[in-house]
């Protein structure tokens, strides 16, 4: 996921949460009587593979960096010789997740769709509360090899109640990029970043007051859903919402804690309120020395950086302990036909087994899913190897946790209550606690009763 990337999935929260909820559930109809079930008539993987010999299954996906590329070298003629399964892809023009669930909301009220897609992994509680998407879990029961493969973290990220959804296709979190030559003119240790908030309010305070930058440390107050501040209440044991889902919890103490950080960071010029674009800007041009966002930015900014350029985990709260919700997208099979779905399973393996995921880290910034692709020596281990700037994200793995969706269908408006917080605090509109009281307060009358 590129700059341009990580914009246009915001536009994807606000359908996906919201309207598209809704929407898909209105073009489901009854979400029992029309639920996706499959998998579960196959008694053995041969018996899956032979099912899905001389079946055409399409897959529709944004136009994101890397996909297209991904999925035409892996789903090619030699695929179809393997396997038997003819895919036909359906690349859209955009690249971002909203056209995705527009077309397959537009697709089911007229009867028909797609039989799989790649879809942003934090809105798999969507789809699978639309009874849309496939449990997989049949699947990986039959295909225990594959499974195995998968990284135990990324396994959990395409689950809603224990029911697997989707498998990721590609992962992001949360890192720090910082300009190494700006620490080392103000004495700072390039090779020991800040790992804490109290570590990035010192680095900062020197930075800026040395007039070595501008801004010290910043993260954009429009990250996608709030993506950081959930990075950062999880790290510290907090969450947006109590475990039974039924009272708000992002403006508990520890949450406005770590809001009141961003504040004061401000207040005192080492920080700024500002947007994911002002954000790159400054960061590429020299005015900003730690900026805090996506790793799937590694290339983009490796490419726009004139300046040496390194990358670490993302700072958390002091005493707190790494939990870093993924971004990326994950793959659903959508059709109800049981013999698609067998060849369904052969393209979610074929993308995310080892040669699938090798293509799709090598064409872009994302983590790999797949760990066997991830250790060969020969292979994506090298290529990894040789770039220390993934060395930061790939060091996270362990700590991913699933992204968090409010339930209900009005979850665009309650990360948009959250985002407007955040930017009511760090501007100087409202404290912290305020802020955080009145997103809560206004979430509350917006969840399921």
């Amino acid at each position: 996921m590129n700059f341009a990337d990580n914009i246009n999935r915001r536009g994807f929260l606000t359908l996906s949460g919201g309207v598209a909820a809704a929407g898909l559930l209105a073009a489901c109809g009854s979400p029992t009587a029309n639920q996706n079930t499959g998998g579960t008539g196959f008694a053995s993987l041969d018996a899956v593979k032979a099912a899905a010999k001389g079946q055409t299954v399409s897959i529709v996906y944004p136009n994101n960096p890397g996909f297209d590329s991904t999925l035409k070298q892996v789903l090619g003629s030699a695929f179809t010789a393997e396997t038997g399964v003819t895919v036909k892809l359906v690349g859209l023009p955009s690249n971002s997740y909203d056209d995705v669930t527009q077309r397959i909301q537009t697709d089911l009220t007229a009867g028909q769709v797609d039989d799989l897609a790649l879809i942003g992994l934090q809105n798999v509680r969507t789809y699978a509360d639309a009874k849309l998407a496939l449990p997989l879990d049949p699947f990986l029961t039959l295909s225990p090899g594959y499974r195995d493969q998968l990284y135990p973290t990324f396994a959990t990220l395409g689950k809603r109640s224990d029911t697997t959804y989707a498998i990721p296709f590609c992962a992001s979190v949360l890192i720090m990029y910082y300009n190494a030559d700006q620490f080392a003119r103000a004495g700072l240790d390039p090779a020991n970043p800040p790992r804490t908030f109290s570590e990035v309010r010192a680095a900062a305070a020197k930075l800026v007051d040395a007039k070595i930058a501008r801004y010290g440390a910043v993260v954009p107050y429009d990250s996608e859903d709030i993506w950081p501040h959930q990075t950062f209440l999880s790290s510290a044991g907090g969450s947006f919402m109590s475990q039974d889902e039924k009272s708000i919890t992002f403006d508990s103490s520890t949450a406005i804690a770590n809001l009141d950080f961003w504040v004061q960071l401000t207040k005192a010029g080492h920080s700024a309120p500002l947007a994911a674009a002002d954000a790159q800007k400054a960061f590429l041009s020299g005015e900003l020395a730690m900026f805090i966002t996506s790793s799937a930015q590694v290339v983009s900014t490796k490419k726009g950086a004139s300046f040496s350029l390194k990358t670490a985990k993302t700072p958390i709260p002091d005493g707190g302990t790494l939990a870093a919700p993924a971004a990326g997208a994950g793959i659903v099979v959508l059709t109800k036909d049981a013999n698609k779905q067998a060849a369904a399973w052969q393209v979610v393996e074929a993308l995310t087994g080892k040669a699938g995921s090798t293509a799709q880290t090598m064409a872009s910034g994302y983590l790999p899913v797949n760990k066997a692709a991830a250790e060969d020596p020969a292979g994506l281990g090298k290529f990894l190897n040789d770039d220390p700037l993934r060395a930061a994200a790939a060091s996270e793995v362990p700590a991913i946790v699933p992204w968090y969706q409010f339930p209900g269908t009005n979850t665009a408006e309650i990360s948009k209550a959250l985002q407007d917080a955040v930017l009511a605090a760090t501007s100087g509109k409202k404290t912290a606690a305020d802020a955080l009281h009145d997103a809560a307060k206004q979430a509350g009358s917006l969840l399921p009763r």
